[in-house]
């Protein structure tokens, strides 16, 4: 029969300050979705949520993503081999905010690592990723925010792990006090015109 099961992440690892990746695994297929709730810096209250990787990939992109004053991004990469591994991470910039930045990460066995962004590119970019590797491995890219001042929070999302030339949105507002974007990545080092 079907069944919901929401367990705190907290109570399971049982370590307090942990940063914590999570492989779950059963005897038939499930869904798993992540959620967060967080009060970061004390002051960016809110939550966010993000459904499971189905499977590692050697490469995950990352289409939207910046520096700017009042936002922290963050590079989450869970190694699930027994081995450690070697991640390229190529930055790429918006108009005018200067050439790619070329990476390397090692990340060990069954590990989870955690890159601030800001840290490694420098303040007011935008900025996107393509990370790759000979081994399969997780990304994700969580933010938190003070946008404009007044709206407080974060968003996390899995990685794309492969381009693709059809994307669909089926959300999206610009009414009710809300600002939408589109972050486009082109990953190629031509240029692609996009309808």
């Amino acid at each position: 029969t079907g069944a919901d099961l929401t367990l705190q992440l907290f109570d399971e690892v049982n370590r307090p300050g942990q940063n914590v990746s999570v492989k779950v695994e059963a005897s038939k297929p499930i869904v798993a979705e992540r959620p967060m709730y967080f009060n970061y810096k004390g002051t960016w209250a809110g939550g966010h949520d993000v459904m499971g990787a189905n499977a590692a990939s050697d490469t995950w992109y990352f289409a939207e993503g910046t520096t700017r004053n009042g936002f922290d991004e963050w590079l989450c990469l869970q190694n699930p081999n027994a081995n450690a591994i070697g991640v390229d991470a190529t930055f790429m910039f918006g108009p005018g905010q200067g050439g790619n930045q070329v990476m390397n990460f090692n990340l060990p066995p069954n590990s989870r690592t955690t890159f601030k962004v800001n840290d490694l590119v420098g303040p007011e970019k935008d900025v996107s990723v393509a990370l790759t590797s000979a081994n399969d491995f997780i990304a994700e890219r969580p933010m938190y925010f003070s946008y404009n001042g007044i709206w407080a929070g974060g968003h996390d999302v899995l990685g794309a792990n492969g381009a693709s030339d059809t994307w669909y949105f089926a959300e999206g507002c610009t009414g009710f006090s809300i600002q939408e974007y589109l972050c486009l990545q082109n990953p190629h080092s031509e240029a692609v015109a996009v309808d």
